[in-house]
């Protein structure tokens, strides 16, 4: 943790650049968090990647899936509303 002097508390280090705090003093994501329905017995292993939200503002949440048994995984894209 690192102590915030005009906040008087220490703080979690922040995470990425593109990440502020929020009211609560919490770092956020510059996109929403996704909303994400597994639905087929899986669930999505989600990161973020500064990379890409650096190239290109609208992306930066991606996935894959638990049950992916692959040697190199799918990598999902969030687009907002569904996992591309």
């Amino acid at each position: 943790m690192i102590y915030n002097a005009s906040k008087n508390k220490f703080l979690n280090a922040q995470p990425y650049a593109s990440w502020a705090l929020d009211g609560s003093d919490d770092w956020k994501a510059p996109i929403t968090y996704p909303s994400v329905d597994s639905g087929s017995g899986f669930i999505y292993m989600i990161t973020w990647n500064e990379t890409k939200y650096q190239a290109d503002n609208n992306t930066g949440w991606e996935a894959t899936k638990s049950n992916d048994d692959a040697e190199t995984k799918t990598v999902y894209n969030w687009n907002g509303s569904a996992w591309a």
